[in-house]
């Protein structure tokens, strides 16, 4: 580890001189010199041992020499030298003299070494072994400077050196390693730190301590950290004095007012940034916002689109049964149309079979007005029968008391029965005005029930017929049921031509009831259970038509059979009055033919005179009950009349209605014509839907794939879009950080550049004067021990820290040390030199 630091330092100062050949011209002498230094552990020297290397193109000879070293001796040849004072002569053969000697001359440049442990400052060798955090300080002195004048004022220049410096640690004693300058490589057994200095540089250059910093030119480091087992470290320097050419570089053609010019457009730059990075900032919050916005509406779109995919899966998954429903249409309004024709045709038998009712009701009218004339004859029958029944009585008890004075007096019996006779000749014709009436009454009622029978037939028909006002209900309902799942675009059509027709036919109700479903399925084009649901209230209609209508129809018919009822009661009482008036009067005609054959044979009466009182006694008994009973008879006559009154009245009534319900008809027939009209069209138009549905179900298909397509990339676009969003919002945060960061450097940045720049460049003016002066003194300090002034020299330090038991230094320095590889030399200074550059 010791031999490496010490060929790598003496690889730079090598190096320093291998940079730079010397033209050899007339037997030119060069003196490269080497001053290899051993420090003490506080950086003091303990022995200076100097190695000359001269050398020539040609051969030496004997050459002069000045040097102010002890011990000389050559260590390449067994040339030996002659020494008077300085001047040192030596008679060589070749063109080259390795020799060496040593001196106690002070070193240009000063080591200092400070140590430190746990916040102590320690002497190394008493803390060696120990543990700690540790602190070591190292720092450089120029010792060479001279005092010169500069426009007229003098200032005091340090002789130029370059000193590299390592310091190496070993990893198992030091841990937690830091430096305050330099590069720290770390080799794993061992840590090794080399920096680059320029003492006295700043103080010749007269910099600020801005500039110093600025251009990095320390003199000393301090490294920390911890330890485990404290040793002193090793510790080397090389420094050199050749770096004419670096200062030769600073020459009249840097111009440090293009400089200036740079730092003010830098500093306008960085005004201009900060306006840049202003809008930047609201152009990307406007962004930001705006673009949440759009973020906000994709995520709708992709949502609308699901919805779409949603509802078009559903439609194709729905085409086929729409297909089929409007096929099921198109077949339920051919029934429809069918049914429609049996309706007509059902409508036209209602008319006739109305109008025929009607004609028929004009019969029965008349019979009820016959039925009305024959009970009041009836009536009057029977109040004279009333009448007449007590002069019966009488008559009855007279016979019966006649026949008792007959059985007393055959005369008085004689006179009786011509009495007899001719009372019951009166009772036969007044009884045959009753039993006229009771045979006009009969034939009414007979009559009346005859044309009740037929109306109640024809009020059947009609009622028949409202079970096809109820079948087209249902038609209607099954389209409805059908429309449900289908395009109402045709059928929208053909609602407005029902509208139409039902308007031009006058039916203005129906008219405005299509109108509204048309309008209805105009607003919600799409929404075909609305319409479905219109015709669903037209076919309730229909059917609460027909049930009104059935309901109607159904009270007539019960009022007609209980008029039946009544009539055909009534016919059977006439029919039974009749006949026991037909046979009264023809007893009644027996018995006043009985009473003439009596007043012709009154002889032969005597004989049945006790019979005849028998029977008068039975004859006054029946009387009685029959005035009794013409009582009754009477009063159910006089209701019997009444009852005709109101049936003449209520058949007029009747007979009104009648006929306003077979004018009904005739527009029901109309509107059933408008109806066939509208079905045929209705039918016609559910065909086209067929087709357009089937030609909807196969571009289903086709919209499907596309939607999801569309879904796909709505979604791939939601996804991205979100990414987008939160990269804008990002922006938008590092745009204002962006807007933060170029107002913080300009103001703390590029402002304080150009204020302490004009100052750098002010100061830097300076270096073109003192320049000069450095280069003079850089190339003066050539030699350490002396050099002859025929003679160019060229002169480096290579400095090891030794603890001082250790101070005994080898007289034979082997020559391979200073003759190190060049390339190795060469790249190790250019190293050092670009440090320096930076």
């Amino acid at each position: 580890m010791k031999k490496k630091s010490i060929a790598m330092a003496t690889a730079a100062l090598v190096a320093a001189n291998s940079a730079c050949v010397f033209a050899q011209s007339d037997n030119k002498v060069t003196k490269d010199e080497t001053v290899y230094s051993i420090l003490d552990e506080n950086g003091d020297a303990i022995k200076n041992i100097v190695s000359d290397w001269i050398k020539s193109d040609t051969s030496l000879g004997n050459i002069k020499d000045v040097s102010k070293l002890t011990n000389i001796k050559n260590i390449k040849g067994d040339e030996q030298p002659t020494i008077s004072g300085n001047d040192v002569r030596w008679n060589v053969s070749g063109d080259d003299l390795y020799y060496q000697g040593e001196t106690n001359e002070r070193l240009p440049i000063d080591v200092n070494i400070k140590y430190e442990l746990n916040g102590k400052e320690v002497n190394p060798k008493e803390v060696k072994g120990q543990s700690g955090s540790f602190k070591i300080t190292i720092k450089l002195k120029n010792n060479i400077k001279k005092t010169v004048t500069i426009d007229g004022e003098k200032r005091v220049i340090y002789t130029p050196f370059l000193a590299a410096g390592e310091i190496a640690l070993d990893r198992d004693n030091f841990k937690d390693i830091e430096t305050s300058t330099g590069v720290m490589l770390d080799e794993g057994s061992n840590a090794s730190i080399t920096f680059v200095s320029l003492p006295g540089l700043s103080e010749s250059l007269d910099l600020s301590k801005d500039m110093n910093d600025y251009l990095n030119l320390k003199d000393e480091i301090v490294i920390t950290g911890n330890t485990t087992n404290f040793q002193i470290p090793t510790i080397m320097f090389a420094v050199t004095s050749d770096i004419t050419g670096t200062l030769e570089d600073i020459d009249e053609d840097m111009d440090f007012g293009e400089l200036k010019d740079s730092l003010d457009q830098l500093q306008q730059g960085g005004a201009d940034l900060v306006d840049g990075a202003k809008q930047v900032a609201d152009g990307t919050e406007t962004l930001n916002l705006n673009y949440s916005k759009f973020d906000s509406g994709v995520k709708t779109l992709d949502s609308g689109i699901g919805t779409l995919k949603n509802g078009a899966d559903t439609l194709a998954n729905s085409l086929p049964t729409l297909n089929n429903g409007a096929l099921s249409l198109t077949s339920g309004l051919k029934q429809i149309n069918d049914g429609q024709q049996t309706l007509n045709s059902g409508i036209s038998e209602y008319t006739s079979s109305a109008d025929k009712l009607d004609a028929a009701y004009s019969q029965i009218n008349s019979g009820i007005s016959s039925l009305d004339s024959g009970i009041s004859s009836l009536d009057s029958g029977a109040k004279t029968l009333t009448d007449n029944l007590p002069t019966l009585d009488n008559g009855a008890n007279s016979l019966n008391s006649g026949l008792k004075e007959l059985s007393s007096s055959q005369t008085k019996f004689a006179n009786g029965v011509q009495s007899y006779v001719s009372n019951a000749n009166k009772l036969d014709q007044s009884y045959d005005t009753i039993d006229n009436g009771i045979s006009s009454a009969y034939s009414g009622a007979k009559s009346l029930n005859s044309g009740l029978n037929q109306l109640g037939d024809g009020v059947d028909s009609l009622i028949s017929s409202t079970d096809k006002v109820d079948s087209l209900a249902d038609s209607v309902s099954q389209v409805s049921s059908k429309l449900s799942s289908s395009d109402n675009s045709e059928l929208k059509a053909q609602i407005e031509a029902l509208a139409q027709k039902a308007a031009a036919d006058g039916d203005s109700e129906l008219a405005d009831q299509i109108v509204r479903l048309g309008q209805s399925l105009q607003e919600q084009s799409k929404d075909l259970d609305k319409a479905a649901s219109s015709l669903d209230q037209i076919s309730a209609g229909l059917k609460t038509v027909a049930s009104k209508q059935e309901e109607g129809l159904k009270s007539v018919k019960v009022g007609i059979n209980s008029a039946s009822d009544g009539a055909s009661s009534l016919k059977s009482g006439l029919s039974q009055l009749k006949d026991g008036s037909s046979q009264l009067s023809s007893k009644l005609g027996e018995f006043a033919g009985a009473g003439t054959t009596l007043n012709d044979s009154s002889s032969k009466l005597a004989a049945a005179t006790d019979s005849a009182y028998a029977g008068s006694k039975q004859l006054s008994e029946g009387t009685g009950k029959l005035v009794s009973g013409a009582s009754t008879l009477t009063s159910g006559v006089a209701e019997l009349k009444n009852g005709s009154s109101q049936l003449a009245s209520g058949s007029q009534t009747f007979g009104t209605n009648l006929s306003q319900f077979a004018k009904a008809g005739s527009q029901l027939k109309s509107g059933s014509a408008t109806l066939s009209s509208a079905t045929n069209s209705a039918y016609a138009g559910s065909k086209q839907l067929s087709e357009g549905t089937g030609k909807l179900v196969s571009g289903a298909s086709t919209l499907t794939s596309g939607v999801a397509k569309l879904k796909s990339g709505s979604s791939e676009l939601s996804t991205n879009s979100t990414k987008i969003k939160d990269g804008i919002s990002t922006l938008a945060d590092g745009t204002d950080q962006l807007y933060d960061g170029a107002v913080k450097l300009k103001t703390e940045g590029l402002d304080e550049l150009n204020d302490q720049g004009d100052k750098l460049i002010s100061e830097l003016d300076n270096v073109m004067d003192v320049k000069d002066e450095l280069v003079s003194a850089a190339e003066d300090y050539n030699n350490f021990s002396g050099i002859d002034d025929n003679m160019d020299g060229k002169v480096r330090f290579v400095l090891k820290v030794q603890e001082s038991e250790d101070s005994t230094q080898e007289q034979n320095t082997d020559k391979k040390e200073t003759q190190n590889n060049g390339e190795e030399k060469q790249g190790f200074f250019d190293w050092i030199k670009g440090l320096f550059n930076k």
